[in-house]
């Protein structure tokens, strides 16, 4: 698995071994004799079963499985939607990467759709027990595109409260077996690695290194980007740099690092925008180190440069959080910047 929640694919990983834990426990696609969701009627109602049904009879069709799946990854804290098609039910989920850091996703941009600020990927759940490739099954289920509904799950707890099971019993789970997850995942990790070489073709000197580092940074090499920007920044100092270095070290948890290089950032940035931008990162890794004095200090700061940040929905969590927190808050202990993801899409040239 990911260790930390900056890398890229940390939620797919999620995704992937939840999906291949679920089929190891034996879950299985199986079409409702009684009322098939396909052949239902819009008058018509189906029935649903709870999540520990579905384990304790090891089946369901697709809306069993879809909620199984989407109860599931919200326990993980990865934002799920039911999605309804012409007699079909399967779900989409938040990768949690930001579009203009794409080259961070091994996936076909026709697989990806934007909501809210990110990107989301399918889940095709009658696939559970095919044999079939994760990529696959993110595959079909990018094939439902016409006429469907969304329903976000976060946004329908408020209109719908939690049902729960009444029954003392728990399904008897057995030996967990993952199937192969793990080299599926190292499979998407090479995918990766090439997208990160191709960034740079073309390119020569420092054009080429720059390029190089900013693709390692997008797509999660912490530790190789730091390497790249910090022999960049042995030829010349600069803005660049110095941020992606900073950035780097923030992706990889290593905060104090990260403050020393984003103020030096700050310092050199040559105009209000990068310098804006510079005070902002402070702020948050601060803010994850716990040390709320400082993260609002900085701030203040970088609002006195753009006052309008404060009402940009890109900022707002990290605004609200600042400005409403307790001193009592803890650090966000293995997590890097919530907000990273915009930090390393930054155009900082």
């Amino acid at each position: 698995m990911l260790a930390r929640r900056s890398h890229p694919l940390h939620r797919l990983a999620l995704v992937l071994y939840a999906f291949r834990a679920v089929e190891g426990l034996g879950v299985r696609y199986k079409s409702d004799p009684s009322r098939p969701f396909a052949s239902q009627s819009r008058q018509e109602l189906d029935t649903v079963q709870f999540p520990t049904q579905t384990l304790e009879r090891r089946a369901g069709d697709c809306d069993d499985l879809t909620v199984l799946l989407a109860s599931l990854l919200e326990n993980l804290d990865v934002a799920t939607a039911l999605v309804t098609v012409e007699g079909h039910v399967f779900l989409i989920f938040d990768t949690g990467v930001r579009p203009a850091n794409r080259l961070g996703l091994p996936l076909r941009a026709g697989w990806l759709e934007e909501r809210a600020g990110t990107l989301w990927a399918g889940l095709e759940t009658t696939l559970l027990g095919r044999r079939r490739s994760f990529l696959a099954v993110l595959q079909q289920a990018a094939g439902h595109r016409r006429q469907r509904r969304v329903f976000e799950l976060r946004t329908c707890w408020n209109e719908y409260p939690p049902v729960v099971l009444e029954s003392d019993r728990q399904p008897e789970l057995g030996d967990l077996r993952l199937a192969g997850a793990g080299q599926e995942l190292e499979r998407l990790r090479q995918k990766l690695a090439g997208r990160v070489a191709r960034a740079a073709s073309g390119l020569q000197g420092s054009a080429a290194l720059l390029a190089q580092a900013r693709a390692l940074l997008q797509a999660g090499s912490f530790g190789k980007a730091a390497e790249s920007f910090r022999r960049l920044l042995q030829k010349d100092e600069s803005f660049p740099a110095r941020y992606g270095l900073a950035a780097s070290l923030a992706g990889q948890g290593q905060l104090a690092e990260a403050i020393v290089e984003f103020r030096r950032a700050e310092r050199t940035a040559p105009d209000d925008q990068l310098r804006f931008q510079a005070l902002l990162a402070l702020a948050q890794c601060y803010r994850t180190d716990g040390n709320l004095v400082r993260a609002r200090a900085f701030l203040e700061r970088a609002l006195a440069l753009n006052p309008a940040a404060g009402y940009d929905s890109r900022y707002r969590p990290l605004v609200k959080y600042l400005t409403t927190a307790s001193a009592g808050k803890a650090a966000a202990i293995d997590q890097a910047p919530p907000f990273f993801q915009m930090m390393i899409e930054q155009p900082v040239d």
